[in-house]
């Protein structure tokens, strides 16, 4: 629950379906989501590896042209922009985990990345 009371629908828990959400409920979700991605990200910018921290920010920069996409905002190929982005995610994970010295691969996980 948010502090006005409303569902959090960003809260883990079992898998249920809930109403999709209006654009304008997307968009503050959207808001949320980019101020506490900030906020991470700054721990990044702060100890990573360069390695990291570039493909760290090729997936931001991947994720943001996704989001613009699906607010009609600019034109594009959604199905390959969410490859891209699963592709550059793992890519990200891959770098920050050799960063700090996890051993082994990430597991595959299909032919879109994701």
């Amino acid at each position: 629950m948010r502090d006005d009371g409303t569902p959090d629908r960003r809260q883990p828990g079992p898998l249920r379906i809930s109403p999709p959400l209006t654009v304008e409920e997307g968009r503050l979700e959207l808001a949320v989501a980019r101020a506490e991605q900030g906020v991470c990200w700054e721990s990044v910018l702060l100890l990573g590896a360069s390695e990291a921290i570039q493909a760290g920010r090729l997936w931001h920069r991947t994720a943001w042209h996704l989001e613009r996409i699906a607010l009609g905002e600019v034109d594009g190929d959604l199905e390959a922009v969410l490859a891209e982005a699963g592709h550059q995610r793992r890519a990200f994970y891959e770098a920050a985990r050799g960063d700090l010295g996890v051993a082994g691969i990430l597991p595959e996980v299909g032919e879109a990345g994701l």
